[in-house]
């Protein structure tokens, strides 16, 4: 089995607790990771940040401070202070366990106590695309693929988000076909417009006629604002190399997935990944 320090990122990016999350946020979207590292001024670890701490705490908008803007923010609020890492001579299935138990998407990587990588669930990922195994797709999908309407308000999304493993929302038209599909990072991280046109009529007249029409403006934020579309799928006879390679290439971190008669039968996402390298 191959080590950490084989597929372990070398470059980490680290904040101080007193930045902003606008930075942290802008920092992820520069530089397309969803981890920070965050450091005192001796560069101590003192937690971590990734997309989906900010994407849960923001999308359920409570207590009352997480309304304020951004850049009003501290990273310090949300960011998780018990730290598990990893060491670059620890077996990529030991770190694919890890993960597992205690739900994490990457572990900072320290040798003789300097900070010198990071491992993630994406470098997972790229091992598995480029070892492969003998396993399908169907043997170890998620078959609880949780779905909602694009006209799902966003609160109702980050909700069913939190309920599944893979932290993965699949987007479905009236006739249950994949057209979306919606990762913390779109919460977290995609700017929309809230405001909706709703033109309705006001005061009737004789014989019901209505005198004037009036216009206002809802802040009505929908899962079809944020999904993104189109939606890259996966079959339940491929292998899981074919899955890895296509979520590497593709920069994404789930796969709905089809049978042979195109029904949304389950999701392929990096948990399912790390339950292939674990075993």
């Amino acid at each position: 089995m191959e080590k950490v320090e084989r597929y372990m990122t070398r470059e980490v990016f680290i904040l101080n607790p007193n930045d902003s999350l606008a930075k942290a946020r802008n920092l992820m979207l520069a530089k397309k990771i969803g981890k920070l590292v965050i450091v005192d001024e001796k560069e101590r670890i003192l937690g971590v940040l990734s997309r989906s701490d900010m994407a849960f705490a923001l999308g359920r908008g409570s207590p009352r401070w997480r309304k304020r803007p951004l850049d009003q923010m501290l990273v310090k609020d949300l960011m998780v202070t018990k730290v598990i890492t990893a060491n670059p001579s620890t077996p990529l299935n030991e770190v694919a366990k890890i993960m597992l138990e205690k739900d994490l998407s990457g572990l900072p990587v320290i040798d003789k106590g300097r900070l010198v990588g990071i491992i993630t669930t994406h470098d997972m990922t790229k091992y598995l695309a480029d070892h492969g195994s003998d396993l399908k797709v169907m043997d170890v999908m998620d078959k609880k693929v949780v779905t909602a309407s694009p006209f799902h308000s966003i609160h109702r999304i980050v909700e069913l988000m939190a309920s599944t493993p893979t932290r993965r929302v699949v987007i479905v038209d009236s006739e249950g076909r994949p057209i979306g599909l919606i990762s913390p990072s779109n919460i977290a991280f995609t700017k929309f417009d809230t405001k909706r046109k709703v033109v309705f009529r006001r005061s009737l007249g004789g014989f019901y006629e209505p005198t004037h029409r009036k216009v206002a403006y809802f802040g009505i934020a929908i899962a079809g604002d944020v999904m993104s579309s189109p939606v890259f799928i996966i079959h339940e006879e491929d292998s899981v190399a074919e899955a890895a390679r296509s979520m590497v290439h593709n920069d994404i971190g789930a796969l709905p997935v089809l049978d042979k008669n195109h029904r949304l039968t389950g999701i392929f996402s990096k948990r399912e990944v790390l339950k292939v390298i674990a075993s």
